[in-house]
């Protein structure tokens, strides 16, 4: 269920980005990068949202990279859901809007590995916060993964091979007693 007054729409997505770059030679370079953008509808305002990003690069000699990084989407609209903790009597009034905030942290390093492979770690920690009628689906994401790369074979070849992990904590109960939580993607 979507709570949008009109099946066509007109869509506004602005997007801007401003980059701050130092070059301080010998391979070492410094980069900042700040980002927005949203997603604005003529009809159906209740899916309007907004992003916005920061990005910090620092290079060093030898193909070694450290990125640090933060994500926000505010009031990004999922759909109507059906809030288990009102009365059943109430019939279809029991579909609320289900919206949440999303904060990401980020940070990673890239190592070259000899003259034909890089290796990459990655970790990334994402917070989806919800509104109060489904606090029972705010969760707590820890991601992370270590990425080696063969890029410079014979014969234009190129090996990949990554590992990985995710950690994912949902609240699951939102502590008003009747929780039933709904399958699909949170």
């Amino acid at each position: 269920r979507y709570s949008v007054p009109s099946t066509d729409d007109g869509l506004f997505v602005p997007d801007l980005a401003l980059t701050w770059q130092l070059d301080q030679g010998e391979g070492r370079r410094r980069e900042l990068r700040l980002r927005g953008e949203g997603d604005f509808h003529a009809s159906n305002g209740t899916a309007d949202y907004s992003a916005l990003g920061l990005r910090w690069t620092e290079s060093f000699s030898r193909d070694r990279r450290f990125t640090a990084g933060w994500y926000r989407v505010n009031n990004f609209y999922l759909r109507q859901l059906r809030d288990e903790d009102l009365p059943t009597a109430l019939g279809e009034f029991r579909y609320q809007r289900a919206q949440f905030d999303l904060n990401i942290y980020s940070a990673g390093w890239r190592q070259r590995l000899g003259r034909a492979a890089h290796a990459d770690l990655g970790y990334q920690f994402e917070n989806r916060k919800y509104v109060p009628e489904f606090r029972e689906r705010d969760s707590r994401t820890h991601q992370g993964d270590v990425r080696v790369d063969w890029d410079r074979l014979p014969h234009r070849g190129d090996i990949e091979v990554r590992v990985g992990y995710r950690s994912s904590d949902a609240k699951a109960t939102d502590g008003a007693g009747n929780v039933s939580l709904i399958a699909g993607p949170t």
